[in-house]
């Protein structure tokens, strides 16, 4: 059973390492176009709240945006060579059509937490109230832990990752 325990954990992390080579080029685009964000959901409790990463399963990427910014980000991640869902890139509820990075990544950018029949929090004030993370070896802004606690159990209730129970797992090392 050990060496099935071993193989599987040898296999995330080599996804792992994968999928933070491809959060950090998103990062690096955004970064440089200076862009303001937070990351939200899997990278962000990955890097923040488990003390082995690769523990936490990510297939995505979510980044939290001032409404200003959300076009020129799209732009700027588009002009580096990602790929969109469809054109016209659309708004939707609450992010815009999801971009691929060449490795298949899916990145979000939001433009609030929840959609517009929930809970709306200005970006200035959860930014304020975020925290500083190391993530994909970079420096970036999180939600703070009130705010991750309230994502964590609003996605558990609303969203399809209610039929997964990672978010017990994220709940329970961020408090």
């Amino acid at each position: 059973f050990l060496t099935y325990l071993r193989a599987a954990s040898f296999t995330e992390e080599i996804r792992f390492d994968a999928y933070s080579r491809a959060c950090g080029e998103v990062f690096d685009i955004l970064n440089h176009a200076g862009i303001d964000y937070l990351l939200l959901k899997g990278a962000a409790y990955a890097g923040a709240f488990y003390r082995v990463p690769c523990l936490r399963h990510s297939d995505d990427l979510d980044l939290l945006l001032q409404e200003k910014d959300l076009f020129i980000a799209a732009e700027a991640l588009l002009r580096a060579g990602l790929k969109p869902d469809s054109y016209p890139l659309d708004v939707g509820t609450h992010h815009l059509t999801k971009i691929f990075h060449k490795s298949g990544l899916s990145v979000e950018l939001h433009r609030r937490l929840y959609d517009p029949y929930c809970y709306y929090f200005p970006f200035d004030d959860l930014w304020v109230m975020g925290r500083s993370a190391m993530i994909a070896g970079r420096e970036l802004r999180i939600l703070g832990p009130v705010d991750s606690l309230l994502n964590i159990l609003t996605h558990a209730t609303m969203c399809s990752s209610q039929r997964s129970l990672r978010w017990v797992c994220d709940a329970w090392l961020l408090v």
